[in-house]
């Protein structure tokens, strides 16, 4: 359930970890509230921390599809390494990140 110590945390760390930054509007609060809710169902069991971290990738997996960023095309776990695309719809990178968790 979104909080307001919850959302401040998001909002601080958000900046300091992607290239993108909510605001305390309508807007930022509905990045919040459904970046807890994907989180929740995902993986209801993170600490607190582990979950604005993800929290912070969902948005950001939100704002770069919303502004067409760079998207992974393949992937290798081992040894780890990434190619990246322009045209990658839904691929991005910050998606990725928030699958770690």
């Amino acid at each position: 359930m979104p909080d307001a110590t919850g959302y401040a945390a998001v909002k601080a760390l958000l900046p300091l970890i992607t290239p993108y930054s909510i605001t305390d509007d309508t807007a930022g609060a509905k990045y919040y509230a459904l970046a807890v809710e994907q989180q929740q169902n995902d993986a209801p069991r993170l600490t607190e921390t582990q979950a604005q971290t993800a929290q912070c990738y969902w948005i950001a997996h939100l704002m770069a599809s919303h502004d067409g960023k760079t998207g992974i095309t393949s992937e290798h776990l081992g040894q780890w390494s990434a190619s990246f695309s322009t045209t990658a719809a839904g691929t991005d990178i910050y998606y990725a990140q928030y699958r770690q968790f």
